[in-house]
């Protein structure tokens, strides 16, 4: 039997949307089903995981990415006034490629709701 650990999150209505449209269709396969959205949300959690996450990772970092402390983190590193200017480099590239990522992505998730809606 599987150990449960109680932890609340929060979830934004599209994913709540697909959470109970999920639980929905699975529970309508019939009476055997025994599925409730916490039992659903930590089989989805735990096979993303398993099979999904190594290969999400960065679009997940890219989607996240906060430049505001990203540049306050590389600024601590500066020691002396002749490495900024190949730090800042290194964080205006980090950057533009993070932007691009984070285009990418939103991009993709526009198309899949046009091709469901």
């Amino acid at each position: 039997m599987n150990h449960i650990n109680t932890e609340r999150i929060i979830i934004d209505e599209r994913a709540q949307q697909a959470l109970s449209s999920m639980l929905e269709t699975l529970k309508n396969e019939g009476k055997f089903i025994r599925i409730n959205s916490s039992k659903l949300s930590s089989w989805i959690i735990y096979f993303f995981f398993e099979e999904n996450f190594k290969k999400e990772k960065e679009k997940i970092i890219s989607a996240h990415f906060n430049t505001k402390e990203y540049l306050k983190g590389l600024a601590s590193k500066i020691d002396v006034q002749e490495e900024a200017e190949g730090i800042l480099i290194e964080a205006l590239t980090q950057i533009q490629k993070n932007k691009s990522k984070t285009k990418n992505v939103q991009k993709t998730k526009k198309e899949s709701f046009e091709k469901e809606g």
